[in-house]
C-alpha cells in the first residue's frame, strides 16, 4: 500500500510539476497572450463525456471521441466504434461531429473524425462617413456565413501492455466570408509607410494540415495512468497581410478509478481525473473531473475548469442500455455553465460499438 501511495504522488507531481514552474518563474498574467490565434474552432471541445467531466479527458481510454481529445485513447479499440455529437455554442452556433474507428489486437485502430460548424447567416456591414443617414458609422450590405471544417484520419498502437500512442494528420479549413480590407502599403526603396490601400471583395479563405499526437502510459498500480496530448501544430496562416498560429494546445493528466482501492464496491467505478493545460492563446489551466458509474448502466459527471470565462462549472450524464449481442449504445449529455448573456452550453452525444 505504501508503494502505491508513492505512485500516486509521483504522478500527480508530474502532473502539475510545468503549472507550478512557470507561476513561479514568471507572472502570467503579465505575459498572457491573447487573440493570437487563427481558426479558434478547434479549441472547441467536442462531446459530452469529455465536457461533462470538466475537459479533463486526456486520459479517456478506449473511446472513439479520443480523436477529439488524446489520440492513444483510440488505441485499446477491438472491433468498430461510431459517434455523433452536438453542441449548442454561443449566438446560435452549433457543432456537430461524428467519430469512427476500427481496431484490431495485429494492426492497431484506424480512426476518422469530421467536425462541421453551422455558423448561421450573419448580417454583412460596411463603414460610412456618412453619419447624417447612417449614425451608427455603418450601413447593410446583405448577409454573408462562415464556413468552418476540419477532416482527419488518425492511428493508435498499444506499443506495450502499459504503454500506448496515437497520431492525426488532419485538414482545418476556414470562410470568412468576403470582406473590404484596408491594407497597408509602404514605399518600395525607402520601406516607410505610404499609407493604405482599400482591397474590395476579399477573400478570407484559408485551409492548412495541421497534426495530434498523444500518448498514454499505465504505471501498473490498478487502472492509474498519466496521458499527454499535443492538439493543432501547424505552420502558421495568413489573413491579407496578419500572421497567426493555430490554438495549439498541450495538455497533461492522471486519472485512476479511486473506487478500485476498495474491493467491495467493484460494481462501481468512480474515475477522477487532474489535467493541467497550456494553450497558446491563453493562460495555464487547471481542469477536474470525475465520472461515476453504476454496473455499467448510469453515469454521472462533473467537472471544474479554472482560468476560463465560459464553462468554468460542468456536469452530465451518459446511459448505457443493454446491448444487442455484442452492439453496445451510448447516449451522453452535459451542460456547462456561462453567464446571462450567452447562456448556458448543451451538448449531446450518441454511440454504438460492435
Amino acid at each position: 500500500m505504501k508503494c502505491s501511495l508513492v505512485t500516486i504522488v509521483i504522478a500527480v507531481i508530474i502532473t502539475t510539476g510545468s503549472y507550478q514552474a512557470q507561476d513561479e518563474y514568471l507572472d502570467v498574467e503579465e505575459y498572457e497572450k491573447l487573440g493570437q490565434s487563427s481558426m479558434t474552432f478547434l479549441d472547441i471541445d467536442v462531446g459530452a463525456r469529455s465536457v461533462g467531466m470538466g475537459s479533463a479527458y486526456t486520459c479517456i481510454d478506449n473511446d472513439v471521441n479520443a480523436l477529439f481529445g488524446n489520440l492513444a485513447g483510440i488505441a485499446r479499440i477491438r472491433g468498430g466504434a461510431l459517434s455523433l455529437s452536438n453542441t449548442q455554442w454561443i449566438a446560435d452556433i452549433n457543432q456537430y461531429a461524428v467519430a469512427a474507428a476500427f481496431g484490431g489486437d495485429r494492426f492497431g485502430t484506424l480512426g476518422f473524425s469530421f467536425v462541421y460548424f453551422d455558423n448561421g447567416d450573419i448580417e454583412r456591414t460596411i463603414p460610412t462617413k456618412d453619419l447624417e443617414n447612417y449614425p451608427e458609422g455603418f450601413y447593410p450590405d446583405g448577409t454573408f456565413t462562415v464556413n468552418q471544417w476540419v477532416a482527419g484520419i488518425a492511428y493508435g498502437r498499444q506499443i506495450t501492455d502499459k504503454f500506448s500512442v496515437g497520431g492525426q494528420l488532419k485538414y482545418c479549413y476556414e470562410d470568412l466570408g468576403i470582406t473590404d480590407i484596408k491594407e497597408p502599403t509602404f514605399d518600395d526603396s525607402s520601406g516607410l509607410f505610404i499609407g493604405y490601400e482599400l482591397i474590395e471583395d476579399a477573400e478570407n479563405r484559408l485551409g492548412v494540415l495541421a497534426l495530434d499526437f498523444g500518448t498514454i502510459y499505465y504505471f501498473g498500480f490498478k487502472d492509474l495512468r498519466i496521458g499527454m496530448s499535443l492538439r493543432n501544430f501547424a505552420k502558421s496562416v495568413t489573413y491579407s497581410f496578419e500572421t497567426f498560429s493555430l490554438p495549439i494546445t498541450y495538455r497533461v493528466a492522471i486519472a485512476m478509478n479511486i473506487l478500485s482501492l476498495m474491493p467491495q464496491m467493484e460494481n462501481h467505478n468512480l474515475q477522477v481525473s487532474l489535467a493541467t493545460v497550456s494553450p497558446y492563446d491563453g493562460g495555464e489551466r487547471l481542469h477536474l473531473g470525475g465520472e461515476y458509474s453504476f454496473y455499467d448502466l448510469i453515469v454521472f459527471r462533473a467537472g471544474y475548469r479554472s482560468n476560463t470565462d465560459i464553462g468554468a462549472f460542468s456536469a452530465g450524464f451518459g446511459l448505457t442500455p443493454k446491448a444487442f449481442g455484442s452492439l453496445k449504445f451510448q447516449l451522453d449529455y452535459s451542460y456547462s455553465e456561462a453567464d446571462e448573456a450567452i447562456g448556458a452550453i448543451s451538448r449531446f452525444s450518441a454511440g454504438f460499438s460492435f
